[in-house]
């Protein structure tokens, strides 16, 4: 996030998705993100670029979606 946030001028903190409705709206709140995303679907029709950064056993059902075609995608090791 750190690495993105260097680059303000050319990325915006779009749209967040979270399983956990208000986990999701605090991340939101705390990463200064402008969207809560009701599903993974939606994030991927809202954004034009994507991190994947959800426990591993999710990583390649989200990955090869077929919503994700039209993103940019970058995953992310996260242990359980």
């Amino acid at each position: 996030m750190a690495g993105l946030r260097d680059m303000a001028d050319r990325v915006t903190l779009a749209a967040v998705y979270d399983p956990d409705r208000a986990r999701a709206e605090a991340f939101a709140r705390d990463k200064g993100f402008e969207r809560v995303c009701h599903s993974f679907e939606e994030l991927i029709a809202a954004v034009d670029a994507v991190i994947i950064a959800s426990p591993q056993q999710y990583h390649a059902p989200q990955a090869i979606s077929p919503s994700i075609a039209t993103c940019t995608c970058s995953s992310r090791f996260q242990q359980p």
